[in-house]
């Protein structure tokens, strides 16, 4: 979109045909998990193709993108695919005239706040695609009362919001932020309600994540784990794009700075620093150069 080129487009496409083929199989529609086993606990694990409401989103976004450019009608029939799982296979936790709460897999698993801000982002895509608007909005708007009542005073969301040992980390909650954001945009509506969400939830982040001495933002600030991480390129990476989405441009600038000073060396990017200051994970796309890249191309 900022440099339109056909190269691009055609690299696109790739990847999105690889993304389609490598779908999970066995469910109403198309979508994605992570390809290897996630262990929570003795009584849930989840299967290496086992697909998400967290992931399944991305693709559903890049797909919504590569359709706007070029109104590929095969990649439109893959969007009514990915509907088709949201609405079928992901299980409704709990539903009344205010509030509904969707699981985490497709299957009754947890209740976790940034997943279903992620469904509500992925039915904020639907919205704009398909006719059935009144039914998408209605869903939409329970989605965005569950997150915004179990926001805490202080702005904060924690992972799990009824499990009073869960944690608050930084990129979780970027996550819930953006997801807010883009929903109100692509239905057109900015609430008062959503508007106080986000501010005191930028707020919380800027306050209780950033290291001042380095000018990054560290992974937790509630834990209920002991960790040698320092600071991780994931979490800067997602509050680079959080500050870019909301214009916060001296933000966006000194944090861009700051992620080239502590995690590059010598052309390499490196995605943890540890708590011996010492640089790791040298040039691994998946966690986190590819969500700083998509950062970077706001």
């Amino acid at each position: 979109k900022k440099e339109p080129k056909p190269i691009y487009l055609e690299n696109a496409k790739k990847h999105i045909d690889w993304l389609i083929e490598n779908s999970s199989k066995g469910y109403s529609g198309a979508c994605w998990g992570t390809g290897f086993k996630i262990v929570i606990s003795d009584t849930l694990i989840y299967d290496k193709s086992v697909p998400f409401s967290t992931n399944t989103p991305y693709v559903l976004e890049a797909l919504y993108e590569y359709f706007q450019i070029t109104n590929d009608v095969a990649i439109f029939e893959v969007i009514k695919s990915i509907y088709d799982f949201y609405e079928k296979d992901l299980v409704v936790l709990q539903e009344d005239e205010n509030i509904l709460i969707t699981s985490y897999g497709p299957f009754k698993d947890r209740i976790v706040t940034n997943a279903v801000s992620y469904t509500m982002f992925a039915y904020s895509i639907f919205y704009k695609l398909f006719d059935n608007k009144k039914y998408i909005a209605q869903k939409i708007e329970k989605m965005m009362n569950f997150v915004a009542s179990v926001q805490r005073e202080d702005g904060s969301w924690l992972y799990a919001p009824y499990d009073s040992s869960s944690f608050i980390d930084c990129f979780h909650s970027v996550f819930i932020l953006k997801n807010i954001i883009k929903t109100s945009r692509n239905i057109g509506i900015e609430l008062k309600l959503r508007s106080e969400m986000v501010n005191s939830g930028y707020k919380y982040i800027k306050e209780s994540f950033l290291d001042k001495n380095f000018g990054l933002f560290k992974r937790f600030s509630v834990s209920n784990k002991p960790s040698l991480t320092k600071f991780d390129l994931y979490d800067n990476a997602e509050m680079l794009y959080l500050a870019k989405l909301t214009n916060d441009d001296e933000s966006s600038i000194s944090l861009e700075k700051n992620i080239k000073t502590h995690f590059y060396s010598n052309k390499n990017i490196y995605s943890l620093i540890d708590m011996f200051k010492m640089k790791k994970n040298k040039n691994t796309l998946r966690w986190a150069v590819m969500p700083y890249l998509l950062a970077k191309s706001l």
